[in-house]
């Protein structure tokens, strides 16, 4: 078999909500007036929390939040085995506070939608800042997690490619997701990124025109994943917004600039997610 699997750590885009939190069972009206605040030369992605109704891909109702909040504490316990090894001895005047798990809290994970291929399909992808590779389930599929709406099918792009082991971008791949890549057969680039949680995503490195609100479409570097298994919920996979090459940031940044803004939002709202230039009119900046 060409995929293989490697062992890497990542950070999903995580964020605390109160635990007394009122659920809200119907999505509310979004139309709030924030032009001023996105009128700008950047693009504008609109962000979920995936326990909202407003969520293209909420989390299932029968899911225990206990299993949310154990899943997450997985996450972290993965990134400090990853990051213990190169840690330096702390600094003499440094201050140590003590951390625990944040079961009495909650955590949850951010999503959004993308445009990809030609003729462009709706994907739903978590928004990662921890991670730099961005994926898709794609078809076929060896084994897939299930999500919402179809799987990626590059038969029916016309603007879809498998990159060459021989491209640079696949030589980006070790620092994109700390694992080497691999070839097939025919010389196509192999990515595996696997997570210590225990989920994983294996596939082909593949090019495509991504399309997102109020741009034309840009050509982007993603993977095309055959073998994925974990804790994904029903996304289609991740946007790596993380500082690399292959991340959905840098990618972008020769067209829109390497800026980007985010609005959290709650269970009861909808949030944005800014790449590129904003209009400073409407915020409020607190000086260093």
């Amino acid at each position: 078999m060409d995929f293989l699997l490697g062992l890497c750590c990542f950070l999903f885009f995580s964020v605390v909500a109160s635990s007394t939190e009122i659920p809200v069972s119907s999505c509310p009206d979004q139309k709030k007036n924030i032009s001023n605040l996105l009128r700008s030369s950047g693009i504008h992605l609109p962000l979920h929390h995936p326990q909202s109704p407003c969520s293209p891909a909420p989390l299932p109702g029968d899911l225990l939040f206990s299993e949310i909040l154990r899943d997450d504490v997985r996450r972290v316990a993965a990134l400090s085995l990853r990051i213990a090894p190169s840690t330096t001895a702390a600094a003499a005047n440094a201050v140590t506070v003590p951390l625990s798990p944040g079961t009495a809290v909650g955590v949850g994970n951010y999503i959004t939608q993308i445009g990809l291929g030609t003729p462009s399909k709706t994907f739903v992808v978590v928004v990662d800042t921890g991670s730099s590779l961005p994926w898709v389930q794609c078809l076929p599929c060896i084994a897939c997690h299930k999500q919402s709406g179809p799987l990626f099918d590059p038969s029916a792009s016309s603007t879809y490619r498998q990159i060459s082991c021989s491209s640079s971008s696949c030589s980006d791949l070790s620092s994109a997701t700390l694992n080497p890549s691999s070839c097939s057969r025919s010389g196509s680039c192999i990515y595996e990124a696997s997570y210590g949680d225990g989920s994983f995503s294996v596939g082909y490195l593949s090019q495509d025109k991504i399309s997102l609100p109020g741009t034309i479409a840009h050509l982007l570097i993603f993977g095309c994943g055959r073998f994925n298994q974990g804790l994904f919920g029903l996304s289609a996979g991740i946007v790596g917004l993380s500082k690399n090459s292959l991340s959905l940031l840098y990618q972008l940044a020769p067209s829109l600039g390497s800026s980007f803004s985010y609005c959290l939002p709650t269970t009861a709202s909808t949030g944005y997610l800014s790449l590129g230039g904003q209009n400073p009119a409407g915020f409020a900046f607190t000086p260093w």
